[in-house]
């Protein structure tokens, strides 16, 4: 059987028809048959199909992608891997056999018809992204601190902004009593991030949080994500993701608007035409009883 073929997909709700305006999105897709709205197909290299559908998830939670290549799990030479987001757009690729070969797919966002579509080969080994990690077995924590910095393209200077510590870090009441969530890192039934492991330091897209990954141990197949604001030094958010095809601290998901491109905005013009409406007959009123 292949590298992940028997890694399954987290079941996650379907947000479809509003989604998120940015994601967390998995560094590694899924290899399963399970799609949703947002499917788009086309055809691998050497002529069989290929689907992808991408499930979202509000951050700190973690979206991913889920792919499938009808009679061919058992000959993907790794999951397939996300290159690249930007916009409506993401690039991934696939290997089905060696992992020396792949095919590299654009997947478009749409409301209406997500596409798929199947770009020319780059250079080999383009791609750079099989798991080399730190021998340590079990992870421990430890102190750190966050430094956020800054700069503008036509300068080498960069301009100190945010500072963190992890001493600095309280815990809102939302995250009170999440010990089934993070059962080993609370005292007195709230999380403690003194306790937790934690790295790989992530920027969401249109907010003042930094998102971490935590493990306990290489092999784990169950991560989790906190959420830290970094204006209010606060733990927000925390959220469970699978790390089955990602053993060791590495990075894990990457930030994509992607999600965005999914929705539909004629709901909106509706309710902008509809509030137009109320506010005509209002004002038609008000000259009445003037």
């Amino acid at each position: 059987m292949g590298y992940a073929a028997s890694f399954l997909a987290p079941e996650l709700p379907e947000m479809g028809p509003c989604y998120p305006d940015w994601i967390l999105l998995a560094r590694r897709a899924y290899i399963s048959d399970r799609k949703n709205a947002t499917v788009a197909d086309n055809h691998t290299s050497d002529g069989h199909p290929i689907q992808v559908s991408l499930f979202a998830a509000t951050p700190p939670a973690v979206s991913h992608l889920c792919v499938h290549c009808p009679g061919k799990e058992d000959q993907f030479a790794y999951s397939p891997a996300v290159i690249f987001s930007r916009e409506d757009l993401i690039l991934f690729d696939v290997s089905l056999g060696t992992r020396d070969m792949s095919d590299y797919f654009i997947y478009k966002a749409d409301s209406k018809a997500p596409s798929l579509v199947r770009i020319a080969d780059p250079e080999p080994y383009t791609s750079g992204l099989h798991n080399t990690v730190t021998d340590a077995s079990v992870y421990a924590p430890d102190d750190w601190t966050l430094i956020t910095g800054s700069r503008r393209l036509d300068s080498v200077e960069w301009k100190r902004g945010d500072e963190v510590n992890i001493e600095d870090v309280t815990v809102s009441e939302d995250c009170y009593g999440h010990t089934d969530l993070l059962p080993r890192f609370c005292e007195n039934g709230k999380p403690s991030l003194k306790k937790m492991p934690i790295g790989i330091p992530t920027f969401g897209n249109c907010n003042n949080a930094v998102y971490f990954m935590c493990k306990v141990k290489f092999e784990d197949t169950k991560g989790w994500v906190v959420a830290v604001d970094i204006n209010s030094k606060r733990l927000d958010a925390v959220s469970t993701f699978s790390a089955a095809t990602l053993p060791g601290f590495s990075t894990a998901y990457y930030p994509s608007s992607f999600s965005k491109y999914l929705n539909n905005n004629s709901a909106e013009i509706e309710l902008n035409a509809q509030i137009a409406d109320c506010l005509a007959i209002t004002d038609t009123d008000s000259s009445v009883d003037d």
